[in-house]
């Protein structure tokens, strides 16, 4: 989801990169980009809104006006234009199935076929890469997608427990999108919810078993627990092809 944190990342950093130049930027989404934005914040950019797309978006709606904050989805193409302005663009998006945006119908866990190496000037991800089991061969397929002089913007779980397959460190971030591998991470940022609490003195509260697990409980419980995102930017410098890393504490 493309909320105000990752909103603002990508008008604040993203968009000056691209002041230059350019005959057409070439946009990738992995997934439907789903913006939830605060109305109030919105309107300074007079993006369009638009109906929630299923019944997990219809349920954060709800949940967010029963808080007394009154946010709404927003079309992705209206926050494009608003942010680069007269710029040409052609925009995609990544999915396993066909949705109401144009794009490429695969699966991140198959290695990208040739023919999309190098095409991208901007990839984002708005949180798709922690669901897919394959999760190295979906870092190198955006890896390999991106044009040299090209940007990934990404928001993924740093300690999300009930929502993806993985949660991601910044040592993995940092270690992926190395120069070796043809990248400078360019922007890092984490944020959190809560503060995590202390359980070295094994007075942890039990949060889930594994019959949570299977009647579905567990998806109310981890609602109790910090929510903690990582935003990042990463920039590709050469057309070096990126590999699976080792963690260099092992090397």
């Amino acid at each position: 989801m493309i909320d105000i944190e990752l909103f603002n990342i990508f008008n604040k950093v993203c968009r000056p990169l691209f002041k230059q130049p350019h005959a057409t930027i070439n946009i990738l989404s992995l997934g439907f980009p789903s913006v939830f934005l605060p109305n109030e914040f919105a309107m300074q950019y007079n993006l369009d809104t638009r109906l929630p797309n299923n019944s997990i978006e219809k349920r954060i709606k709800q949940v967010m006006q029963r808080f007394g904050h009154n946010c709404d989805y927003y079309d992705f193409e209206s926050v494009i234009k608003s942010l680069f302005g007269k710029t040409k663009y052609n925009f995609q998006c990544l999915d396993i199935a066909k949705n109401q945006y144009p794009g490429v119908i695969w699966d991140l866990n198959m290695p990208i076929p040739h023919n999309y190496y190098n095409k991208y000037d901007l990839i984002i991800d708005s949180g798709s890469l922690e669901h897919c089991f394959n999760i190295g061969t979906a870092f190198r397929n955006i890896a390999r997608m991106i044009k040299t002089n090209g940007f990934i913007i990404s928001a993924i779980p740093y300690f999300s427990p009930g929502h993806g397959y993985y949660n991601i460190t910044p040592i993995l971030l940092q270690e992926f999108y190395c120069r070796q591998n043809g990248f400078d991470l360019i922007f890092l940022k984490c944020k959190s919810s809560n503060n995590f609490p202390q359980s070295l003195l094994g007075k942890a509260e039990l949060l889930f078993t594994l019959k949570s697990l299977k009647d579905g409980s567990v998806n109310k419980i981890v609602t109790k627990m910090p929510i903690n995102t990582m935003y990042y930017v990463a920039k590709k410098i050469n057309s070096v092809i990126p590999e699976f890393v080792l963690q260099s504490k092992y090397r």
